[in-house]
């Protein structure tokens, strides 16, 4: 404010000089109009006629050129004021102007030094508090940084909601497809507990008919023997075409579990016919000395042969049983002909085994 009213100040002194100057010219011009006046009046000295009309000639020329420089002086004068007057004008309008601004910025210029003199005895009171200060501008610093780490979190999170969000969805379908499947669940569990009644009426049902097994003969011509029947045939034939003629009634060549089998088989045979020597369904014809049953494809796991054997002897690949010796094995030539041993489940049993 104070720089401002010096400005205007030298303003004004300048403008007042100006004008000095201005009255200066304006009478130096005027005291020589009236030079020029008098030299044209005449004198009343008296001189010779020549000399007169040559110094008279001499002095028009003279003042011609005077009054010609005196009139461009006076022209460039008058220019030369002219623009002195409008700077003179422009510099009061920016006087006015400046004057205007000057009133106007004082209040805002007093306000802003109330604000600084705050300002200064806030810094002065806080000065005392300036470790305290330096503390809390330290933990600025550390929540900024915590709050950029922030925010790059939050941007990674972001990107892996948005990834989430996908996930979501999917999972959102597979757990419709999941529900979807345990209602079908639901529904085969309710029909899984129907057929569960149905087959514990079932298991009741083969209770009571094995209570009755025991009483269920097997029909002619088989005979029974525990779970199955057996058949004795009548005619002799090969160890093939026994096992096919077997087939054709519906069962296959006797099987053993053990010995104790073979030997009550024996007696059954023995009580039934006088042949001695049956086809049982027993063969090493894949591999020699790897004795098989045909029907079930297992090996033969316990020993009943006859001693010496099986010899092997002239190809000897089928196994027979001798009813007379207990029902004792010895290998023979399947191509060579005998009765045989038949065996099937009784009906019981079979309906049991389906159970």
């Amino acid at each position: 404010m104070e720089n401002v009213e010096v400005k205007i100040d030298a303003i004004n002194n300048d403008i007042a000089s100006f004008r000095l100057d201005m009255i200066d010219v304006y009478d130096n011009m005027e005291q020589m109009n009236m030079s020029m006046c008098s030299r044209k009046s005449p004198t009343s000295q008296t001189m010779p006629t020549e000399v007169t009309v040559k110094q008279s000639s001499q002095t028009q020329e003279v003042e011609k050129r005077l009054l010609s420089a005196w009139q461009r002086e006076k022209k460039y004068t008058r220019n030369q004021y002219q623009e002195l007057v409008n700077r003179i004008e422009i510099l009061e309008k920016g006087q006015k102007d400046l004057e205007t601004l000057s009133s106007g910025q004082s209040e805002s210029i007093e306000n802003v030094l109330g604000d600084l003199k705050f300002l200064k005895e806030t810094v002065v009171s806080n000065t005392v508090n300036r470790d305290e200060f330096i503390n809390i501008k330290n933990q600025t610093i550390n929540v900024q940084k915590k709050i950029t780490t922030m925010a790059d979190a939050q941007q990674h999170l972001v990107h892996n909601v948005k990834g989430f969000g996908e996930k979501i969805q999917q999972a959102t379908q597979d757990i419709k497809n999941m529900v979807e499947k345990v209602n079908k669940i639901d529904e085969i569990e309710k029909k899984v507990q129907t057929i569960d009644t149905v087959m514990n009426k079932l298991k009741l049902t083969f209770i009571e008919i094995d209570k009755l097994s025991d009483e269920v003969s097997c029909l002619y011509p088989w005979n029974n023997y525990r779970e199955s029947c057996y058949y004795f045939s009548n005619l002799k034939l090969s160890w093939k075409n026994a096992m096919t003629d077997c087939q054709s009634k519906g069962g296959s060549l006797v099987e053993y579990k053990n010995k104790a089998e073979v030997q009550d088989i024996a007696k059954m045979a023995l009580s039934i016919s006088s042949e001695n020597v049956y086809w049982v369904g027993a063969t090493d014809i894949e591999k020699e000395g790897n004795w098989k049953w045909s029907k079930s494809g297992s090996t033969v796991n316990f020993r009943y042969w006859m001693d010496g054997n099986p010899d092997n002897y002239y190809n000897e690949d089928c196994m027979t049983t001798q009813v007379e010796d207990k029902g004792i094995w010895n290998d023979a030539a399947c191509h060579s002909e005998k009765k045989y041993i038949c065996q099937k489940a009784k009906y019981v049993s079979e309906m049991k085994s389906h159970a």
